[in-house]
């Protein structure tokens, strides 16, 4: 009985212990320890239904905080999402609006525009009908002109006969000068004779008598006869100058008559081109009224097109309207939605803290460590890292980013102790746009021996396995820039291209290879190729510039293949104004405040914003052993004034 007594007493102390042991438990509400169960004890009992209802509380809790996390984080991208929606239907109704007017404004053009066809139609007509009484004139105009030509001809035989006539009247002339000289002479020795005779009469006295008066009249016959000879002589004269004057003139007259033929010719030759052209003109004109015809046949099926078009931009701007009231509404429910999200998430932090205090064993799950590792820390990347942000809430990935400070030799050395601290802190995936180096891709051959996946941004590195690339198409990035260019300048021009020199990258030298070949292959434009730093100091593009316009000084445009040139161009226009256009690759907040002063023209904008988000996707599916793209190309647009109020709010 002692003994009984003694064991009764020891297993009631030893009851009375773990009775204690299990309520001190309760009471610190510690269920991480297993209680071996005496089913006669209901403590024990009670403690186990407490551990196992506490732990699965603990598990569901946890993953209702997951799920409270992603789904704010979610909300947060709806949130994004509807203000961008919102904005860009603002923008949209706005264009709509702006559209209808167009086409009201269009409708006032082709109003005015029939009418000037008709006009034109009937100006048209006029001048063909002109045109055929010109032709008609100009045929009359030519029959009188060879009318003339045969009667100048006609002129021409008769002035030829009396030429001949002329020449014969003086050769006769002559012959009557010459008798009359023979008459003088005749009638001088009668003269003579007659004198004699009177002489000779004279010495014979009474009986001469009679012969002195026939002597004497002979003499008075021949004196009168010489007298005549004379007077004949002189008129003959006169009648020979008049022939040899009146000869003269028909002479000159037949170099006049060949001129006048010759001004006759060319008249009918010119009239002949004018007929011509004339018929031409005529042919040409009716084609002309043809075609006027025909517009003005096609104007009505134009107006009831943009009596159609502006029936249709009426409804869409209307459609527009109502969607922007709707995104309005949408934005301000995704407001209360984003404020529902938040207050749960609250909520559950609330309770989360105060379950602090039920110890369990650990039920949480461990998160999937990503690093996310630009090229560099710039503000082209700050994008790509708040998309990446809201992806991995969404995800319930843990992301840690890092960036070398510059670029170069010490970059390179930056982003090779990055991938260091990397592989020792147990990293499940890197998301990475590399550095092209051995240092570089040897690390990543190390991460992914350890079993670390690999997602690239940009561009590869020899040798390392990689699950997928994503980015833009160098080549064809660098194509559109030059087409944008071509644009800009109407296919003509001088540009120049900053290629650098320093420090060689993939994507840079692509750029600047699809640009060179687009211009090379498709315009008449000339490419000047400069040595420039790939990172710029506010001197090295000052001197860069200044003797960029010194030796090229007929230089229309400069192409920079990424941000920091696309700034310092910009930055030294700031400081020197003229008329240089500058296209640029990427779209960044600096980017678009010197676009709205018009030191840039055009940005061929990447999409990093897609890579924050898209990589983490991919890891998604990896880790779930699903297969994604090897290569994904995000493209690019253009961003210019005219569109940069859409595209701005990326940005924000």
């Amino acid at each position: 009985m002692i003994k009984w007594g003694k064991y009764s007493s020891k297993k009631a102390n030893a009851d009375i212990n773990s009775n204690i042991n299990v309520m001190d438990k309760l009471l610190n509400w510690d269920f991480q320890s297993e209680v071996n169960v005496d089913s006669t004890k209901k403590d024990d009992n009670l403690y186990n239904k407490y551990k196992d209802f506490f732990t699965q509380f603990k598990r569901d809790f946890y993953n209702i905080k997951s799920i409270s996390h992603q789904l704010e984080g979610i909300v947060e991208v709806v949130v994004d999402t509807s203000a961008s929606v919102k904005t860009s239907t603002e923008y949209i109704a706005d264009g709509a609006q702006s559209q209808a007017d167009d086409v009201g404004r269009s409708m006032e053009v082709a109003d005015m525009l029939a009418d000037k066809i008709n006009s034109m139609d009937a100006k048209s007509k006029d001048l063909i009908n002109l045109a055929n009484e010109m032709s008609n004139d100009n045929l009359s105009g030519k029959e009188a002109v060879q009318n003339l030509v045969i009667n100048q001809e006609k002129n021409k035989e008769v002035i030829d006969t009396i030429t001949k006539e002329i020449y014969v009247l003086l050769e006769k002339a002559k012959n009557i000068n010459d008798i009359v000289k023979v008459l003088y002479d005749i009638a001088s020795q009668t003269n003579l004779l007659a004198l004699n005779a009177s002489i000779e009469a004279a010495r014979a006295g009474e009986a001469g008598k009679g012969f002195a008066v026939v002597a004497e009249e002979v003499r008075k016959l021949s004196q009168q006869s010489r007298y005549e000879s004379e007077h004949i002589n002189a008129t003959i004269a006169d009648i020979t100058n008049e022939l040899n004057n009146l000869r003269n003139i028909i002479d000159s007259s037949g170099e006049i008559f060949n001129e006048q033929k010759s001004a006759v010719d060319k008249v009918t030759n010119t009239m002949e081109t004018v007929n011509t052209s004339v018929d031409v003109f005529i042919e040409k004109q009716i084609e002309f009224n043809q075609d006027v015809e025909e517009l003005s046949g096609q104007k009505e099926k134009l107006i009831d097109s943009m009596s159609g078009i502006a029936s249709v931009i009426q409804e869409s701007s209307a459609t527009t309207e109502e969607v922007a009231s709707l995104t309005i509404t949408q934005d301000s429910t995704a407001g209360l939605l984003i404020k529902m999200a938040r207050e749960l998430c609250k909520n559950v932090e609330l309770i989360d803290g105060n379950s602090q205090q039920i110890k369990t064993v650990n039920v949480e799950k461990k998160k999937k460590k990503i690093a996310m590792i630009w090229d560099l820390d710039d503000p082209f990347w700050e994008p790509a890292a708040n998309e990446a942000k809201k992806t991995a809430k969404v995800l319930d990935f843990d992301i840690s980013i890092y960036a070398p400070k510059t670029r170069g030799s010490s970059g390179t050395k930056e982003m090779a102790d990055i991938l260091d601290k990397v592989l020792v802190e147990d990293f499940d995936a890197i998301v990475i746009s590399p550095i092209a180096d051995p240092m570089i891709g040897d690390r990543l051959k190390q991460a992914v021996e350890q079993g670390t996946k690999i997602i690239f941004i940009q561009a590869t590195l020899p040798g390392v396995q990689y699950e997928a690339l994503i980015g833009t198409n160098a080549i064809q990035c660098g194509k559109n820039a030059g087409r944008v260019t071509r644009e800009l300048l109407g296919n003509k021009g001088e540009v120049a291209i900053g290629l650098w020199s320093d420090y060689k990258m993939e994507t840079i030298e692509e750029r600047a290879k699809g640009f060179i070949e687009e211009l090379e292959n498709e315009s008449n434009i000339k490419v000047h190729k400069i040595d420039v730093m790939g990172e710029p100091s506010f001197e090295h593009a000052d001197k860069v510039v200044s003797k960029l316009l010194k030796d090229y000084p007929n230089i229309d445009l400069v192409f920079a293949t990424n941000v920091g040139w696309g700034l310092a161009y910009a930055r030294y226009l700031e400081k020197n104004p003229s008329d240089l256009k500058v296209v640029t690759i990427d779209f960044t907040k600096d980017i678009a405040n010197l676009m709205k002063k018009n030191l840039i023209d055009t940005a061929i904008a990447q999409r990093p914003f897609a890579w924050g988000s898209l990589t983490l996707e991919m890891l998604s599916d990896v880790f779930e052993g699903k297969k994604v793209n090897e290569y994904t190309d995000t493209g690019t647009y253009e961003v210019n004034l005219n569109n940069i109020q859409i595209f701005e709010q990326r940005l924000s």
